[in-house]
């Protein structure tokens, strides 16, 4: 492996707009966000394992950004989907 990129990741977030419906999609630690009426609102969850910690109480929010395994992704985790209206 070139030492240039060890350590990399991928991430994605996409958006489709159809008539009056956003479908959004993301993977990993990128995010999506709304800007609406001068609001800037996030709308998609991190798929970390820090994430996943903060969310069930085991660090504190504001810790999960800096968090030793903030870019560790939750593929070994179970999976859930979420949807809310924008």
């Amino acid at each position: 492996m070139d030492p240039a990129i060890a350590g990399m990741g991928t991430a994605l977030a996409v958006a489709y707009s159809f008539c009056s419906d956003l479908f959004v999609a993301h993977v990993g630690d990128s995010r999506a966000y709304l800007f609406r009426e001068g609001q800037l609102r996030q709308l998609t969850h991190d798929h970390t394992v820090a994430q996943r910690l903060a969310d069930i109480g085991e660090i504190p929010q504001e810790d999960a950004a800096k968090h030793k395994l903030r870019r560790d992704r939750k593929d070994k985790l179970p999976a859930c989907y979420e949807s809310s209206r924008v």
